[in-house]
């Protein structure tokens, strides 16, 4: 029999794993894998931490598109884990992707981009960064927190994310530290 299990969130993943184990007979290794995530994706944040909005793809002059990391996703949840709030503060219905205009109205202190491609090059870089440039009274533009993360394990929805969030709290400490 075919089984349906949601996996958005940090419970939706925690007790499918669980769900899992119990199904194929291997209930504590399953329990344990639950654990850690569950673990390992506990909130860290606090009042202080950064606004950070985390996007799905660099966009372009040629592709505007800004796709984000939902609040309430495992990606939300990495995010939160690495000590940063989202600065999408609020579920949003449809596809997650926001204007230009809700950009500059959440103004986030830091945006990280992730990039799946892991030939990117220093040249894609450089276009990916100019795209930030026409919009100097954002923040994040003004102080140079806006940071790159390729990697295809960032887009990990399995225990990988673990090793997001660990990836998520090493750019936001180097983008912590004073621009030069």
């Amino acid at each position: 029999p075919t089984r349906n299990l949601p996996w958005l969130t940090v419970p939706e993943v925690v007790e499918g794993i669980r769900s899992t184990g119990e199904l194929l007979g291997i209930p504590s290794p399953a329990h344990a894998l639950a654990a850690a995530l569950e673990s390992g994706l506990a909130d860290t944040t606090t009042p202080a931490s950064p606004k950070v909005l985390v996007l799905l793809g660099a966009p372009t002059q040629g592709d505007p598109d800004l796709w984000y990391v939902k609040p309430h996703s495992i990606h939300g949840a990495a995010l939160r884990a690495a000590g940063a709030r989202n600065a999408i503060t609020t579920e949003l219905d449809g596809p997650p992707s926001i204007s230009i205009e809700a950009l500059l109205n959440i103004d986030p202190e830091m945006i990280l981009i992730l990039l799946s491609d892991t030939t990117t090059t220093a040249a894609q870089l450089t276009e990916y960064r100019a795209f930030w440039e026409q919009f100097p009274m954002l923040q994040a533009q003004q102080k140079q927190k806006i940071g790159f993360m390729i990697g295809t394990t960032h887009f990990s929805t399995g225990p990988g994310v673990l090793e997001f969030k660990d990836a998520l709290v090493q750019k936001i400490a180097s983008l912590k530290e004073p621009s030069p």
